[in-house]
């Protein structure tokens, strides 16, 4: 673990991954954190799965991550010809849910009446 808390539990079927592999994988969950916010940060928990399909002739990979936090827990998976070509599209998949999440929060947010709701309110009683 690094600087940022997020916690990274990285695993490889029918395949033995060697350092420069589970190094790519754990470098492209920690860009999960660029969209998260602080308290997330502290308690979410990626668990990647990595299946070589075919393992006769190496042509398939599998990549499947479950990011876990409090509230939520996001999945995605992708079959790819190389396995940092699944781990790509798999973290993109990831940064498009966490988006959606931070963007239902906060809309959900101001409709219950956040910050600029209350703020809105106390300038218009004057």
């Amino acid at each position: 673990m690094s600087d940022n808390t997020l916690t990274i539990e990285i695993s490889g079927t029918n395949y033995k991954l060697n350092n420069h592999e589970k190094d790519y994988t754990e470098k492209k969950c920690r860009k999960l954190v660029n969209h998260m916010s602080a308290r997330l940060k502290e308690s979410a928990f990626v668990s990647v799965k990595l299946t070589k399909i075919d393992p006769k002739e190496g042509n398939e990979f599998l990549c499947e991550a479950v990011l876990t936090m409090p509230d939520k827990t996001m999945a995605a998976s992708e079959t790819a010809p190389t396995l940092e070509a699944a781990v790509d599209i798999v973290e993109g998949k990831l940064q498009r849910q966490i988006r959606k999440y931070k963007t239902e929060r906060r809309n959900d947010g101001a409709l219950r009446g956040g910050i600029m709701a209350r703020i809105k309110r106390s300038l218009r009683r004057r």
